[in-house]
């Protein structure tokens, strides 16, 4: 370890890397198409994710507007009686066929 501490060791790595990319442009081309790649890979995530987030806000409201729909389809005085067939207390028998 130098005495200059690690700001000058980082200058000297990022030295020899930069001399290196001269050295080699395909790979100084490389790794700038690996940001750049990257940057897109953000980049369409972050704007799927906005979508889905729109699309599901949407289902969401519609789902609650047929909600209401099928709520006000029912008359008031009646909406404690109504039950589903799976309500009824009496067992199914299967041997009648």
């Amino acid at each position: 370890m130098n005495p200059g501490g690690p700001a000058e060791e980082v200058g000297k790595a990022a030295n020899v890397f930069m001399q290196i990319m001269k050295d080699q442009p395909l790979s100084l081309a490389l790794v700038i198409m690996n940001v750049m790649l990257l940057g897109i890979f953000f980049y369409v995530i972050q704007l799927a994710t906005k979508t889905r987030g729109e699309e599901m806000d949407r289902i969401f409201k519609q789902q609650s507007e047929i909600s209401k729909l099928l709520y006000d389809c029912v008359p008031a005085d009646r909406r404690g009686e109504m039950k589903l067939q799976s309500d009824e207390s009496k067992p199914v028998d299967l041997t009648a066929q």
